[in-house]
């Protein structure tokens, strides 16, 4: 329901714990804004909210918590300026461990010596999401192998780019 789409945009209404701080803190002044109002004064809404905190243990404040949490998400509902913008989800590949570097060295290596040229498996692993620092890294050290050094990813048949 809230998976990313193709293009890694995700729908506004992603209910996490930020969301829930958002609407909370959004519908707190609302809420004892009405309250007072139902009431007669500030004073007697917040007495009114100690009052039932105090009296049930703390019980009373996930009711007073929840009735904030849902007015803040009527609000945002309700008023377009209120809703969060929409979060971007970029999909990136990164080489911070040892592990994916052999691995992009190894690939790169591989297609090298099906005969692929350096310029072919750079344009693949800049279009696989790879930085330019990464791909330029990981042909240096596969140049560096030996000719017939074997990989641990086995040899597949290339592609020819």
């Amino acid at each position: 329901m809230n998976s990313p789409s193709p293009t890694g945009s995700r729908s506004w209404f992603v209910p996490d714990s930020r969301f829930a701080l958002r609407a909370f803190l959004i519908g707190v002044a609302p809420m004892v804004g009405l309250l007072a109002l139902m009431s007669g004064s500030l004073d007697s809404a917040v007495s009114m909210i100690l009052l039932s905190v105090l009296c049930t243990a703390g019980i009373g404040g996930l009711f007073w918590v929840g009735v904030a949490i849902l007015v803040g998400t009527v609000l945002q509902l309700l008023l377009p300026p209120l809703r969060p913008a929409p979060r971007e989800v970029v999909f990136r590949a990164t080489a911070r461990e040892p592990d994916e570097a052999m691995l992009l060295r190894h690939y790169a290596g591989e297609k090298l010596g099906q005969g692929m040229s350096e310029a072919a498996v750079r344009r693949d692993l800049l279009r696989s999401g790879w930085n330019e620092g990464q791909a330029d890294a990981a042909l240096k050290q596969a140049s560096l192998q030996q000719p017939g050094e074997a990989t641990a990813y086995g040899s597949g048949a290339g592609d020819g780019r």
